[in-house]
């Protein structure tokens, strides 16, 4: 995430209050592909409804800026995914809950400076308009959409009035309309410079596959045992093509690639699939005879070999936890039986809440347990890890160490810890947890499971848009702006929220 979550917004709202128009701001990161597909739910905004229309006016307002190369597209689905910001899905939905002081508010997440995902939530307690000509006591949906769809692609806050952008930070007046400034548009083009893609906004002709809603039949398997994988594949594109090859891999993260070990290939092309069409598969997989017991990754991978040039390959891959268990064979005849030994594990990691915006406080729970035959003369060191997968290493982000524990632990003995940890400014997904026993100090018969991660969602949050009164006066903004600041300072936790 840019270095914008770092600074405090106390330095910039004052800046505005004295007169230095500032203009755009961006968070850092943009869309690979100058891409963004957004799936909007048919529930909250029904197909063909005024608020629906409201909403695809706003998309297209961004997509017609000259001299940006930037597009969203769009679908329409009852499952938009907009509650769940670790899908890797960009969801637009109505949500009750929504903080009381905001309009809308937008969370995404990053990797590696590119966005992955943006889900957009309309508080549904909120009077909308759909009309384009709200009345006094209405939030018109187009304006406030205007605005999240801008944090959406990777614009911050503008440093101008509210009359002079539509990415102002408190700009919430009911009763008004707010289009597109001349200072938005330098915005998006900042970000994403070049030509126009099409009349409309449309980017040329390219499939874009996809893949998501995945589950696993079971969770705990043994080496030559099948467990199904059940997944959705889209064309997000806009343009038909042909199934692509879809491959198969066991992997010790989530980064599946040519180092994993291949489960099973299906080089294939198979049925037509038009532009926005879907496929549901439930693939049988046998987990390979002679996989070594211990946590693994089983996933999916479309169009493996890149054979079709797509408008975003971010999505293209997916893969769920999955415990590999099985006792190791029987030394032979000629081997003698190794000795007793202690075998610390780490157990029963959780990380509350699971989501959170950067600056909050996350509380990491866990369990050390000595699961060896042998009794240790004391508990080892902790280090907790802050990783990009769920495989803690010392070249990870160390969070804080635990030192060792005197006293006895016997086999089966064990002991809980926690850890509250404030949340750096990147967004994204991480794995958090203990690693016991870091400097390999006590002779175990398995390392492998010192350490174990849970998942933690870092997002960005869109700005929230406070409900400003039609006549409310400057001096009260002024002051409403100063406190939010200094609330700001107070608890070092940056939020991007649209008021």
């Amino acid at each position: 995430m840019s270095g914008l979550w770092r600074r405090p917004w106390l330095g910039v709202l004052v800046l505005g209050l004295a007169g230095l128009a500032l203009g755009y701001e961006t968070n850092g990161v943009k869309w690979p592909g100058s891409v963004a597909h957004l799936r909007l739910d048919s529930d909250g905004f029904p197909v063909g409804s005024a608020k629906s229309q409201a909403l695809i006016e706003a998309l297209e307002d961004w997509n017609r800026v000259s001299g940006a190369e930037f597009v969203f597209t769009h679908e329409f689905s009852s499952d938009a995914g907009a509650h769940d910001h670790d899908d890797r899905r960009s969801g637009v939905d109505l949500s009750s809950a929504v903080q009381p002081s905001a309009l809308a508010i937008t969370h995404w997440s990053s990797s590696g400076g590119l966005l992955v995902s943006a889900d957009v939530l309309f508080r549904s307690s909120v009077n909308w308009s759909a009309s384009g000509s709200p009345a006094p006591d209405e939030q018109d949906l187009a304006s406030t959409a205007r605005h999240e769809f801008g944090h959406a692609l990777g614009l911050d806050h503008s440093q101008l009035a509210c009359d002079e952008t539509v990415m102002g930070a408190i700009c919430g007046y009911a009763g008004r309309v707010r289009l597109l400034q001349p200072d938005d548009e330098a915005g998006v083009r900042s970000l994403y410079p070049g030509v126009s893609r099409a009349p409309g906004g449309l980017p040329a002709p390219r499939v874009d596959w996809s893949l998501s809603q995945a589950s696993l039949s079971k969770t705990r398997v043994r080496p030559g045992e099948t467990v199904e994988l059940r997944f959705r594949l889209q064309n997000a594109g806009n343009r038909r093509g042909e199934r692509p090859p879809l491959r198969y891999l066991l992997s010790v993260n989530r980064d599946l690639g040519p180092q994993d070990t291949l489960v099973r290939d299906v080089p294939d092309r198979g049925q037509a699939m038009p532009s926005g069409s879907a496929l549901i598969f439930t693939q049988p997989l046998r987990v390979p005879r002679g996989t070594t017991p211990g946590p693994y990754f089983l996933g999916v991978v479309a169009d493996p070999d890149d054979a079709d040039a797509e408008l975003s390959e971010v999505d293209n891959a997916l893969a769920l936890a999955l415990m590999v268990e099985g006792v190791a064979p029987p030394p032979s005849a000629s081997t003698p039986p190794a000795p007793s030994q202690v075998d610390w594990v780490a157990e029963d990691v959780s990380v509350t809440p699971p989501t959170a915006a950067p600056g909050a406080t996350v509380t990491i729970r866990y369990r050390i347990a000595n699961r060896g035959g042998a009794t240790a003369p004391g508990a080892p060191e902790v280090v907790i890890y802050r990783s990009d997968n769920r495989v803690l290493t010392a070249g990870d982000l160390e969070l804080a160490r635990r030192p060792s524990r005197s006293g006895s632990f016997a086999p089966g003995a064990s002991y809980t810890d926690s850890f509250d940890y404030v949340v750096g400014p990147e967004a994204g997904t991480f794995y958090v947890g203990p690693h016991a026993d870091p400097d390999n100090q006590a002779a175990e018969p398995d390392d492998r499971n010192n350490a174990l991660g849970a998942a933690l969602t870092v997002s960005g949050a869109g700005c929230a848009l406070a409900p400003v009164g039609p006549a409310a006066p400057s001096a009260l903004l002024a002051l409403i702006s100063l406190l939010l600041a200094l609330r700001y300072a107070l608890k070092s936790a940056p939020r991007h929220e649209t008021r």
